[in-house]
């Protein structure tokens, strides 16, 4: 951990890729997360579009936020580029610390 960080980079990121090929695996096991259906409404996903999806492609789903929550794309506009520029504005938001 010579970069600084309260934490391994590497081994965390290893250890949420575990959780996440754990759900892969096993969809209706015991997670300390939520997941599949219960998740997509939590997140704010149009229930008439997750609703239209065969289970196997919901029931494994185990986060990211709603990039459409956001509001509607505008033309030429990715969901990608769109996380990527809210992401770096809450980057930048003040913490209030000193």
């Amino acid at each position: 951990m010579s970069d600084g960080l309260p934490v391994d980079a590497i081994a965390l990121r290893e250890e949420v890729k575990s959780k996440y090929r754990a759900v892969a695996v096993d969809p209706h096991g015991s997670y300390h997360f939520h997941t599949g259906r219960p998740l997509t409404r939590r997140l704010g996903y149009d229930q008439a579009v997750v609703t239209a999806l065969p289970d196997s492609a919901v029931e494994a789903f185990a986060g990211v936020g709603n990039p459409f929550s956001l509001g509607a794309l505008k033309p030429g506009e990715r969901r990608r580029s769109r996380l990527r520029r809210r992401f770096r504005l809450l980057c930048r938001r003040p913490t209030g610390g000193g």
